[in-house]
């Protein structure tokens, strides 16, 4: 099952944290498998104070900073190459799309951890033993 953190600066409202959460639960849903239900629920926002994003750097008008970062996805080990393009492609576009941001910006990273299901336990069960439809073996 993917674990998904969104890190976010700070002040997002939870309007657009709903839907930018929806919209990543059927990217993932697509591409990976589980249903957008159980993806949503996998989701969690981290969010980062202004003092410390990016310290180093001084904030303007005409460079302000970016409202996300980072998403990070834990997958169990399987998916193809092309379904994790479609992923981070997908998830890059409705980010954008939520936060008005280029399709192409530098600012929206995407990365997939995969982990094997030897290494992941549900209610004390290891994923390997589980026998969950979408993921794969």
């Amino acid at each position: 099952m993917p674990y998904i953190v969104v890190s976010v600066l700070e002040g997002m409202s939870i309007e657009k944290k709903k839907l930018l959460a929806k919209d990543i639960a059927q990217v993932v849903s697509q591409n990976f498998g589980p249903p957008p239900e159980i993806v949503a629920r996998e989701i969690v926002f981290d969010e980062i104070s202004l003092e410390n994003y990016a310290p180093a750097v001084e904030f303007t008008t005409n460079n302000p900073p970016a409202p996300i970062r980072y998403i990070s996805i834990h997958v169990i080990e399987g998916r193809s190459l092309e379904q994790k393009k479609n992923v981070t492609r997908g998830i890059t576009e409705v980010v954008a799309k939520n936060l008005n941001l280029p399709y192409d910006s530098e600012d929206i990273v995407v990365e997939i951890t995969e982990t094997s299901p030897n290494n992941v336990a549900h209610g004390g069960v290891l994923t390997r033993d589980k026998n969950l439809s979408w993921d794969p073996k």
